[in-house]
């Protein structure tokens, strides 16, 4: 389950990785969820909210721990010839493979 320092962390270290700017820091006070609703503008998502239930909350990320997260390390590895020639003819790519099969083994 991805918690919202995740979320926090590996958004921000995305705008890094693409050169751009974080957004504007804004102060807690003045944030309001109605006009933060990033599907406020989508006609095909109605985002309701209880306001007697819902409510704005502080989220901290130390982004030493999601910076580096999707620099790329090249790893030189033996798989079986057989596995090697499907994978090639069905077009698998490696990595990708390699990296999902590590995160369901996390999971």
């Amino acid at each position: 389950m991805m918690m919202a320092s995740d979320w926090l962390g590996i958004a921000a270290a995305d705008y890094g990785d693409k050169g751009e700017h974080l957004p504007v820091v804004s102060y807690l006070n003045d944030l309001s969820l109605e006009e933060n609703n990033p599907f406020k503008d989508d006609d095909d998502f109605d985002f309701k909210y209880d306001k007697k239930k819902s409510f704005v909350s502080l989220v901290t990320a130390d982004l030493t721990d999601y910076v580096e997260q999707g620099r790329l390390v090249k790893k030189t590895l033996s798989i079986p010839m057989w596995a090697d020639k499907a994978a090639k003819k069905n077009r698998i790519n490696f990595s990708q493979t390699l990296t999902e099969a590590i995160i369901e083994k996390l999971a």
